[in-house]
């Protein structure tokens, strides 16, 4: 991505970059690219306007079940993203676990392993989930 052509420019100029106080590691290039990747999420997600309406009974019980389901593929699905993209791998890379900066994270937490384990899952759940209320929805 763009962390790993911006890493490829400055490692000519490192000694340059050295010289002035600056310097370009792995741990910055990561910490970047998550905070860029984020801002464009949230940007994104406020500017499209998007809006997932069970309107079939508004305010019951199975209506706070479905937006709880989104919610947390959602939040799956927007994790799972961000730890690919720290690593600096492909989407559904399957040697992701091996990325140095995702291993230490997976060594200590069994969510993450889960996370990573299961990222195709975490890409196909929303859309299971939409299908899933279109079916429940149709008349």
């Amino acid at each position: 991505g763009l962390g790993n052509i911006f890493e490829r420019l400055t490692g000519e100029s490192h000694a340059m970059l050295s010289m002035l106080g600056l310097s370009v590691d792995s741990t910055i290039l990561a910490t970047t690219k998550l905070v860029f990747f984020g801002a464009v999420v949230i940007f994104i997600m406020i500017r499209s306007g998007i809006n997932i309406e069970y309107g079939k009974e508004p305010g019951t019980a199975l209506s706070t079940i479905i937006t709880a389901m989104f919610g947390f593929a959602t939040a799956g699905l927007i994790l799972s993203t961000l730890l690919t993209f720290v690593s600096g791998g492909a989407i559904l890379d399957t040697a992701l676990a091996d990325s140095t900066n995702v291993s230490p994270i997976i060594q200590q937490s069994k969510l993450m392993q889960v996370l990573i384990f299961n990222q195709d899952l975490w890409y196909a759940l929303p859309a299971i989930l939409i299908l899933g209320v279109g079916f429940l929805s149709s008349e």
